[in-house]
């Protein structure tokens, strides 16, 4: 997984700033250009993100552009970059978060619902966690080949 976002923009209180956020990939290995754009967000506001559940392989960079600013804007950005050599095991490494689902592997059918319970371990500092879902058809899964993914997201605060 591969994701980054923009956060707290002039200090969360500049209400007319407007930055972008672009993901950019190295397709070709010249450099990167406007065809290299894998990823977008440009809603209204600054507060933007882009995830990737299972990028290919390469160089990427992200890139913030200010659509409407007030003069010079400061921001949080944050990256976050996940490759999990044991899924499935949240104790690898133990220092780490770890994301875990019950309730697999189930056999499904089209249009079947499947209820799957999902736990977060090890989110000891306040912050944004993000983990990845991949759902395939055998078992044990080929971690190359997902039928598809879901991005699961936690904000942990002061309590």
């Amino acid at each position: 997984m591969l994701a980054g976002a923009i956060s707290v923009a002039d200090a969360g209180g500049a209400a007319a700033t407007d930055l972008d956020l672009y993901l950019f990939r190295d397709q070709d290995g010249k450099g990167l250009d406007a065809s290299d754009v894998v990823g977008l967000s440009a809603g209204p506001g600054a507060d933007e993100s882009i995830a990737l559940a299972l990028p290919p392989p390469g160089t990427y960079r992200f890139a913030v552009v200010g659509f409407k600013t007030q003069g010079p804007s400061t921001f949080d950005f944050t990256t976050w970059l996940g490759a999990d050599p044991t899924p499935d095991d949240p104790a690898s490494p133990s220092t780490a978060p770890g994301l875990t689902v019950g309730g697999d592997p189930k056999v499904v059918a089209p249009g079947d619902g499947v209820d799957l319970r999902v736990a977060w371990s090890g989110l000891s500092a306040d912050g944004t966690y993000l983990g990845l879902v991949t759902y395939h058809e055998q078992d044990p899964p080929d971690p190359q080949a997902p039928l598809g993914s879901t991005l699961i997201r936690v904000v942990k605060g002061p309590g």
